[in-house]
């Protein structure tokens, strides 16, 4: 069977043109209604059509090799040989990376396992098809996103249970949250300043787009873009658009705040004040000119909102954290990561408290890996003893072992970059403690930094480096007007500064922002 003309829809009829049908094709005529599952008529309706054994296709153009040769999929026998690999995994939805022979493609499939998700799929419709008519709307407007190559779902004993979404891969992308550090760790190469500024006016320029063609993503974070760098910039195109959404009269302002925040917020530790600037602008000049009834607001009172929204996620936060600490490895006298496991900490403990009053370091401490490092490789922890010689009792009634596993914790959380509190032990009766933590690799602090000779241009970009820094954390209400050179971590050659120790970290409680100049003046003076 061949057809010249493209589909045509008659009378509610759909019919599948195949210019050249193999064997193993049956090319079918469905009812309209069928082949998007009740849904309304859209343009995956219009697509050819085939079946392989349990598995009903729907794609634009011939099905590859990879997917048209199988009666079931071999996700099993495709993760055995490497050619697929895990991206994504949950209960109710599987997304893996394929190197096929035609390329490679993403491969998502949404499962039905139980009767809830049955039922979300037979009245807001199958998941692979609305995610397939969505890129397609997308591609339509010119906004950049992934190709579809086909969408189908698999029957058992006549029941939908799952459908499945191909999409064509891009060569060299990842997705953006792969570029955001972890607070700890230095920035990558690629994203030193002005690099930080072109990615953010590229990621203000899609989400331009995006709202000034009537849509909401709904789920905006960085892992659902994909970024590439390019050799006058950067290029970024937006995946899983389950939950977009279109409105004909153009996009809601507190829709389009949401999507901004909630993207933003998962770009903090990345996102300086700059790089808000230069997606604020990118974003206003790309919207503004799609939508003439966008009215933008100036960055100050934007950054106003975010910086409030910022404030209550890390207070959300602090509550929760303040909820789980109580779940924490407990031993007779000391507290630890789960993660490092009860009998570690309580070899730790009793190492620690046995070796009388002067506890030294246990020499059992195991090379733990460290979170955020790359997988596969180890850091060693460090120790670094606490004596509490005066009182038992710090700021806000903990001890200084205490003091300084909550604030490490709540550095982190606000973005900061800081050693990485992994336990703490303490002993009140003896008046000692123990604070276990990690820094990043090639970390040391600012009083050894400043005691090697170093160049003009070095001293410059270290300052350049501190006073960074230093405004971040008075960005983030921190007091900086007891810290010592020794408080403070560098990586040699690399933009990064973050708190060592916490012994002398506060929350400023008046409204006065210190003189960051003046502040790091102190510090490279030997202060």
């Amino acid at each position: 069977m061949a057809c010249a003309d493209p589909t045509a829809l008659t009378d509610g009829w759909t019919v599948a043109n195949l210019v050249s049908e193999p064997s193993d094709f049956t090319a079918v005529r469905v009812p309209l209604s069928q082949a998007v599952a009740g849904r309304r008529a859209s343009a995956v309706a219009a697509w050819l059509q085939s079946r392989h054994g349990a598995w009903h296709w729907f794609h634009p153009q011939q099905l590859p090799a990879e997917f048209s040769t199988f009666d079931e999929l071999p996700w099993e026998a495709w993760k055995r040989t490497g050619q697929l690999t895990i991206v994504k995994a949950s209960r109710r939805r599987l997304v893996g990376r394929l190197a096929g022979t035609t390329g490679e493609y993403f491969v998502k499939r949404y499962l039905a396992p139980d009767a809830v998700a049955w039922l979300r799929q037979r009245v807001l419709g199958r998941s692979a098809f609305r995610e397939a008519r969505h890129l397609t709307q997308l591609q339509s407007r010119g906004v950049p996103t992934l190709e579809v190559v086909a969408v189908g779902y698999r029957r058992q004993f006549m029941v939908p249970v799952e459908s499945c979404l191909i999409t064509r891969g891009l060569m060299g992308v990842q997705p953006l949250s792969a570029w955001v550090p972890d607070v700890h760790l230095p920035l990558p190469q690629a994203l030193h300043f002005p690099h930080r500024s072109r990615l953010a006016a590229a990621l203000g320029d899609l989400v331009g787009r995006l709202h000034g063609t009537g849509f909401v993503h709904g789920d905006l974070h960085a892992a659902n873009i994909l970024v590439r760098p390019e050799a006058a910039g950067w290029s970024a195109w937006l995946i899983d658009l389950d939950r977009l959404r279109f409105n004909s009269g153009g996009v809601s302002a507190p829709a389009a705040r949401n999507d901004l925040l909630r993207l933003v917020l998962s770009l903090h530790p990345l996102a300086t004040r700059t790089d808000l600037h230069s997606f604020w602008t990118s974003y206003c000049a790309r919207r503004g000119a799609l939508d003439d009834r966008f009215e933008p607001r100036s960055f100050a009172d934007w950054h106003d909102v975010w910086a409030d929204r910022a404030r209550a996620a890390w207070e959300r936060a602090d509550r929760v954290w303040a909820r789980g600490n109580r779940q924490i490895v407990v031993t007779r006298r000391g507290r630890g990561l789960a993660a490092l496991g009860t009998g570690f900490v309580e070899q730790w403990q009793h190492a620690a408290a046995g070796q009388g009053r002067e506890p030294t370091v246990p020499a059992i401490l195991p090379r733990v890996a460290t979170p955020g490092s790359e997988l596969g490789t180890k850091q060693p922890l460090s120790l670094r003893q606490v004596r509490v010689t005066t009182r038992t009792r710090g700021p806000c009634g903990w001890s200084t072992a205490r003091h300084c596993w909550e604030m490490g914790h709540a550095a982190r959380r606000r973005g900061l970059p800081a050693a990485v509190p992994w336990a703490f032990v303490e002993c009140p009766a003896q008046r000692w403690g123990y604070v276990l933590y990690s820094e990043p690799a090639g970390a040391v602090s600012l009083a050894e930094c400043l005691q090697r000779p170093m160049t003009d241009s070095e001293r410059s970009r270290l300052a350049h480096t501190l006073r960074r820094g230093l405004r971040q954390m008075c960005d983030l209400e921190l007091s900086t007007e007891r810290l010592t050179s020794d408080d403070l971590f560098v990586v040699p050659g690399e933009n990064c500064c973050g708190l060592r120790h916490f012994e002398r970290v506060a929350w400023r409680s008046e409204a006065r922002q210190p003189d960051v100049d003046a502040e790091v003046h102190r510090l490279l003076t030997g202060g």
